[in-house]
């Protein structure tokens, strides 16, 4: 029932892709190795059932999405240890505000893969990972308004098409109601 809350800024090599994992025990570099001692925990206890309430590659633009936003993702209370690896494909991205104020960021995609492991799988370590890849391209979003003009337009051609439709509709109805007028004389003569 124990759990941690994790809060923090990484800086990132924005031009090569890697991968911030969250796992139990020490860790350590043993021939030019990263290496994790997860010796005094029991796979059949640790659960990794996660929660992420937000999770960016910069900051944020008005509008942006970030899919890793209020992740929450439980294991199954038979096999609580589980492997969850997040691939994120990163694309910079420039959005201009129409003030003319430039945010320079990172828009994300992700899919996701879960493992559940066992006490006999010893090639693994339960826990978090997010790998992440630069894409070669950027995006530039730009803010722009509409003239008053451009509106007054826009609400005409809306009036118009409306009148349109109503003629149309009005022109149906009344030929309509002029044949079956005809067919109820012809019956009465």
């Amino acid at each position: 029932k124990d759990g941690c809350q994790l809060k923090g800024y990484i800086t990132l090599n924005d031009k090569i892709g890697g991968n911030i994992h969250f796992v139990p025990g020490k860790t350590f570099t043993y021939a030019h190795k990263h290496i994790h001692d997860i010796h005094a925990f029991d796979y059949g206890v640790f659960n990794t059932s996660h929660q992420i309430n937000y999770f960016s590659y910069g900051d944020n633009y008005p509008g942006m999405i970030n899919p890793l936003d209020f992740k929450e993702v439980c294991t199954d209370q038979f096999t609580p240890a589980a492997l969850f690896i997040y691939y994120a494909k990163v694309v910079s991205t420039d959005y201009e505000k129409i003030n003319g104020e430039i945010i320079s960021t990172n828009q994300y995609s992700v899919t996701q893969h879960l493992r559940n492991l066992t006490n006999t799988d010893t090639s693994s370590i339960p826990g978090v990972y997010i790998y992440h890849e630069t894409a070669p391209i950027k995006v530039s979003i730009k803010e722009s308004s509409e003239t008053f003009f451009h509106f007054i337009i826009q609400l005409c051609a809306i009036l118009g098409g409306t009148f349109t439709v109503a003629g149309m509709v009005d022109r149906i109805v009344y030929s309509t109601i002029q044949k079956i007028e005809k067919k109820q004389m012809g019956k009465l003569s």
